[in-house]
Order: C-alpha cells, then structure tokens, then sequence
C-alpha cells in the first residue's frame, strides 16, 4: 500500500479497507516524530450500495446528471430578441465587462458583441424574460458579478438559482451564489421558508468569469391540471463543482412571475437588483421522451472462448427474453460468451451519445454497423461514442466472451438523444452490482498536509501526474497541490478536500483526487534565467533541489528548495477565507533573475497591480510587476529580490 507523509515523517496505512452497510464517518489519528503533533483525518466512507432501495434511489440521481450534447440553442447575444421586450434599458449587448473589486455594483463595459449586461439604476430596471418556454431543459452559462452585487436565474421564471457576490463566504445559506433560494408565504405576513444552500462555495472573485450549468426537470401534471410531481433540480454545478442533486422544488422560490406552477414557462433573469454579465448562454430543450427499447433476445454459450469464431454458429446452451439488457443472462460470472440482441425506436434523426461499460471482450453494432469493439478482456472502462441514427427502430446487437475471472462482471448500457436525456437500458443489478470503489474522503477540518500522485487536467485533459505533490487543505475550504519536483503551486481548489478513494482502494494507484473547482496553474518553476524565461519545460542552468517542507505553529507548511543557485523559502497562507498569499525568502539570487508569478497568453492589467488572467479566470496581485511578451507568450514577472510576495484571487 502507498505512505503518506506528513511534517517530514512517514506513517504507512497498511491494509486501510472498510465496509459498511451505512455512512460511516470515521477519524484516524496517528501520533508521529519528536513534536507529538497529531494528524487529522476526517475519513468518510460511504457504501452506496447495500440495500435496494437505496439503489434505485441512487440510481436515477446517476442516470439524469450528465448533461444533453444536442439540440442546444446557443445564443448569439449580438442583440436581445431572444427576450420579451421590457421597455427599459437596463439590459443591453456589450463586447466586454470588468468589474473593479473596490467598486461595488460597477461594471466597466467595452462596446461590442457577445456579452449580456445588466446595470441597473432606480428608473430603469427590470427582469428578463425569454420569449420562449421550456418544460424539461439544461442551460450553461458564464457570468460576471460586480462586487457585492446580486441576480437570479429563474427557471420557468419561478424557481430562482442565486446568482450572488459571495466570494469568500465560508458558510454559504440559501441566498449565496448557487444557492436555490427561498420560497415564501404571506400570510399571516411575509416569510421565507425552505431553500437550499449549496454544498460549498465555489463563488470566484468580482470581475471573473464563472460557469453554471443547471439540469431541471419540470413538475408533472394529469389530464385535468393537477399536479402529481414537483419540478426538481436535477444538478447545478458551479465552476466544476456540484452544489445540488435531485433536489424536489414544491413550489416556486420568492420574486417569480407566478405563483401558479405550469408544465412550460420562460426562462427569466433578475435584473433589479445589480450589475452582472452573461455570455455563452447555451438552452438545450429536453422535453421529449426518450428512445424505447423492445425486449432483449439473448443466446448464452459456455466455454472459453478467445475470439467469437469460436461461438457464433455452435448452437446456444440457452436462449431467452429478457425486458432489460442484462450481464445476468449467463450463469457464469466468466467462461461464456453471449449475444443479446433488441431494437431501439429513435425518435428524432441526429447525433446519439451510446454509452456503455462492459466487462470482458466485447463488440457492439447499431443498425448493423459495428460502432465499438474491445479485444482486451482488462480494459472494461466506460467508453463513449458519437452516432448518427435515423428515426424509428434501429437494431441493437452487443457481444460478450469473458474466459477469466479478472475483469468485473458488469454490463452498462446507455443512450442520449437530441431532445432526451441520457437514459439506462439495463438492469439495475447488471452495472450497479458491479461496482467495487468505496469513496474514501479527507476533510481538512485543521490545516492538513497529505502526500499521494496527482494528475493534473486542463480543458477535461490529463496533462501531467505529479508523483511528489503534496496536497494542502484549510478549514477556509481553499486547497492546494505543491509541486516537490518543481517547487510551484500546480493548482488550487476551492470546497472539499480530497478523494482518496484511488490510492486505497484495492492494490491503489497512489492517487488522489480534489473534491471541488479546479483552478489549474502552470506547473513552472518560479526563479528563472533571463534566457529561460518564456520555458515552460523543467530545464534549469542549475539542478533543482528539494529540501522538504517544515511546519509552522499553525501547522502550515513551509517549502524549502535551491533553484538556479538561490536558496528558497516559500510560504502560502489563504487570507480572508478568499485568496492565496505567496512570500517567497530568497538568499544568493544571481543578477538578473526573475520570479515568474503567470504564465499565459491572456494576462491584462486591470489596475495598478491588478492583472487578470487566462481570459479573466484568475487574478494575480503584485507590486512592481511586469508583462513581458514573446511572440503569443506572456510572462508576468517580479524581481528575485530578498522577499517577494505576490497573491493569487480566485
């Protein structure tokens, strides 16, 4: 099993593999080295799946999360026809925005395209509304608050996701940013009741851009207008993070357009409250039902098979129909193969999402095209694949031979069409039943230190493993990835700590995972060369030297390194429960050397030592910097003097 390290000493935990038939929360402290220090580790382990109505449960919330690819409006924001007009001014098209983050409710705008802007006075402000309506929809978004200021996206215009200023907070409530806000009553006076509260805050700073996506589903009615299902938030994620799933709306939330529910209404966007701006506006309308499937006719053969010449025209040891797709058609958990075979009524023409997971080889064909084929029996990980298909009854044919026991006995099957969500056609016991990973979660409820792996992404993409990474995590809900091999902050993340499910979970891959937004970083090393400057690559005219890190009263580490002949101490403390502050000591720093605090090619300077980056994702603070520019690269600089620090907003 991996060791963890922390405070320069190393505790092995062996053999750290625990199940449960409930959620068990469990702290493990190990006493360690001279200073009898203690670590914390807040464990939660969570067995999903011990009981079956527990797995029903948790088996919808899985199959209504992702969100839809097609049928998407994208809108052009090049003018505001998309809205019922509101005789007023507050809404208008601009090209840029910038928010100034000592100036409350401002907005600096640039004239354009491409972005929506409310900035809204006394005379003039009003909601938007769309001038279309929507029963079952995803939207995506990015937007912009002005500091301290406050909107809502209202879905059918009556149940409003908060859109808020709330950087920083540490405890966010039902008004905060993502939160599902409060409905209200009025007799025998005015009151708020309900709501819900995001899971963390994941609100960035003023004058950043953030991304939204929101799944809804809305409330059911019969043939005579009753309503016999509450509409539901099936998911909001913010900048990454999920703050909601599956959460029962029973009525609308305070300030709708009607206190009356229907089966489609408007989308609609605060508008009296503050400044904020809107861009990449994306409505994917989800209201038809999705593809049906016949039943499965299915043909089992016993034997060890390694290609399917070796099956296909032996006569079948069974055959059958079975109402769902199903792993559990063998009575063989290895050594058979089986063919399965159903139709599926499309029904709209385009482009289908097919997802499936399998284990051992198998082939799949839709309307007689072979779309997927696995030939390694280990390799059984979700696959995706991008069809088209016609309207109407398209054949569906999977193939399975499994002839070793080694590979999990699973079969996944799942399809997402331009107007529906993505939807399960199998079995409940054939994937689920599967399943074998544990989350095992770390909090960070004192200052934590965890050593593991950690892969870094960019985009959805992995781009690097960090072997020797040590992970931060703060009760201000602000962590962060060091780099030993570089000496640099690889990322920072904003909510939970971390999963680390993948190091322990059977023989481990010795990783972990954050468990919130990523903000990720260029993983550089800081003082460079004059000549070395716009390298991204780990070369230095002198090796790199890690020394370890020492820890602080605050139980705080402190990174020790040599780097191109100067010695280094490098201090990163969150301030404010908002930002980080770097203050890097440096000792024998030749001439000319520079600290290199952003790399990009997208830095702008928003006031005096105020610079935005990677297309206003992150903010860098520092005195006496400099944007230095090669070609599409840009660096942004501080003198390697004795001390420099430097603060990272987010």
């Amino acid at each position: 099993m991996p060791c963890i390290a922390c405070c320069n000493y190393h505790v092995c935990l062996c053999a750290l593999k625990i199940y449960s038939e409930l959620s068990i929360n469990r702290s493990a402290g190990c006493t360690f080295g001279k200073t009898n220090k203690k670590i914390r580790v807040s464990l939660t382990l969570i067995n999903f799946y011990t009981n079956l109505p527990m797995k029903k449960s948790l088996w919808t919330l899985v199959l209504l999360i992702p969100m839809a690819l097609q049928a998407q409006t994208s809108l052009p924001l090049k003018d505001l026809s998309f809205w019922q007009n509101t005789n007023k001014t507050n809404w208008q098209i601009t090209g840029d925005a910038q928010a100034d983050l000592a100036q409350h409710g401002v907005l600096t705008l640039s004239p354009g395209t491409g972005i929506l802007v409310n900035m809204p006075d006394k005379s003039n402000k009003a909601n938007l509304i769309s001038t279309n309506e929507y029963g079952d929809f995803d939207a995506s978004f990015d937007f912009m608050m002005a500091a301290e200021s406050n909107s809502g996206f209202y879905l059918q215009g009556r149940y409003e996701i908060q859109l808020m200023d709330s950087w920083g907070v540490k405890n966010p409530g039902t008004g905060d940013c993502g939160g599902i806000y409060k409905r209200r009553k009025f007799i025998p006076q005015e009151y708020l009741y309900e709501g819900h509260a995001p899971r963390v805050n994941a609100c960035l700073a003023p004058g950043l851009w953030q991304h939204m996506e929101i799944s809804f589903q809305a409330p059911r009615f019969d043939a005579q207008g009753n309503k016999i299902a509450h509409a539901k938030v099936i998911l909001v994620k913010l900048n990454g993070a999920v703050l909601h799933e599956n959460v029962e709306l029973t009525g609308p939330t305070g300030g709708p357009i009607s206190e009356k529910e229907v089966a489609k209404g408007p989308i609609m966007i605060q508008g009296d409250h503050g400044a904020v701006a809107f861009r990449n506006i994306q409505i994917t309308d989800l209201s038809n039902l999705p593809a049906t499937m016949d039943p499965v006719n299915y043909q089992v053969f016993y034997g060890s098979f390694t290609s399917p010449d070796g099956f296909k025209d032996k006569k079948p040891d069974a055959v059958g129909v079975s109402e769902k797709i199903s792993w559990d058609v063998s009575a063989k958990a290895f050594g058979f193969a089986e063919i399965l075979k159903t139709s599926l009524d499309i029904p709209k023409a385009g482009k289908h999402q097919v997802e499936f997971e399998i284990g051992g080889k198998h082939i799949i064909k839709l309307n007689g095209v072979e779309i997927f084929k696995e030939l390694n029996e280990e390799n059984n990980r979700r696959h995706t694949e991008m069809v088209d298909l016609p309207a109407g009854k398209v054949a569906l044919e999977i193939t399975i031979y499994k002839k070793n026991k080694s590979s999990a006995n699973k079969l996944g099957f799942w399809l997402k069409g331009p107007e529906f969500r993505t939807t399960a056609y199998h079995s409940l016991g054939s994937y689920l039943g599967s399943s074998t990973d544990d989350p095992i979660l770390l909090d960070a409820k004192t200052p934590t230190v965890f050593r593991s792996f950690m892969d870094l992404y960019k985009n959805g993409k992995k781009t690097k493993r960090v072997v020797h990474a040590v992970n931060v995590g703060n009760p201000a809900n602000i962590h962060y990835t060091y780099d030993l091999d570089n000496g640099s902050i690889a990322q920072i993340w904003k909510g939970d700590f971390l999963n680390t499910a993948p190091m322990w979970d059977s023989r481990g891959d010795g990783s972990s995972r954050p468990r919130g937004a990523v903000l990720s970083l260029p993983n550089v090393q800081t003082i460079s060369q004059p000549e070395n400057l716009f390298s991204q690559s780990d070369v230095v005219a002198e090796p790199f030297k890690i020394k370890g890190y020492e820890v602080d009263q605050d139980e705080n580490p402190i990174f020790l390194y040599e780097l191109n002949g100067a010695d280094v101490s490098d201090k990163i403390r969150i301030v404010d429960n908002k930002y980080l502050k770097r203050t890097l000591q440096i000792k024998n720093a030749k001439l000319g050397q520079k600290v290199r605090i952003g790399l990009s090619t997208d830095i702008k300077q928003v006031n005096e030592n105020t610079y935005a980056l990677d297309g206003k994702s992150y903010y860098i603070q520092a005195t006496g910097a400099s944007i230095e520019t090669q070609g599409l690269s840009k660096v942004l600089t501080l003198p390697a003097a004795e001390q420099v620090n430097y603060s990272i907003l987010w």
